[in-house]
């Protein structure tokens, strides 16, 4: 289980939207890296560290629209785009120093961010009820599964819908709850 963060390690009154944007994109790397961790133990393997990176790519869009829904549902609806935007470029810059540490020849400076505005595009069509829907899951089992070999590619997608997209979302309220408060509207 990933070490997660869930309280500030210092108290102070106020934190300022860059700070909570990089504690929780932090929290989201974790909880995605883990995700593919318990894949790969599960036999789903990919086949380069690029490979992974787009597979932890997508988790990071879904996280990203879940973390949307979460503040769009809160009292916090006013601060929403400043630490939706703030987590998603803190998060871009995580991927971006790991694609530049493996190495994978590919110019991707900036294919995070598009990935999530193409992500937003079809995850915003899906309910949210507190939990992702059925539909919403099937989204990013159907992305994330598409980079695991094809012999296993539909045991995947299975796996991502039924396993992962649920255990994402659980840790990432787990985070939320305890950075962003428990007050919802």
């Amino acid at each position: 289980m990933a070490r997660l963060k869930t309280r500030w390690n210092l108290d102070k009154d106020s934190r300022t939207h860059s700070e909570t944007a990089s504690v929780i994109s932090t929290n989201i790397w974790r909880i995605i890296t883990e995700s593919l961790l318990d894949m790969e133990n599960q036999g789903f393997a990919s086949d380069s560290n690029a490979q992974r990176l787009d597979i932890l790519a997508e988790f990071g869009a879904y996280t990203i629209h879940l973390l949307d829904r979460y503040i769009y549902n809160s009292s916090l609806m006013q601060e929403r785009q400043r630490i939706v935007s703030g987590t998603a470029l803190h998060l871009e810059g995580i991927i971006r120093d790991n694609r530049f540490d493996v190495k994978d020849g590919v110019n991707r400076t900036d294919s995070f961010l598009v990935l999530l505005n193409q992500r937003a595009d079809e995850y915003s069509e899906c309910k949210y009820d507190g939990e992702p829907s059925f539909h919403m899951r099937r989204i990013l089992g159907e992305y994330a599964g598409k980079m695991i070999g094809a012999k296993n590619r539909k045991w995947a997608i299975t796996y991502i819908l039924d396993i992962e997209a649920y255990n994402i979302h659980s840790n990432l309220i787990k985070v939320l709850d305890n950075f962003l408060g428990h007050d919802k509207s």
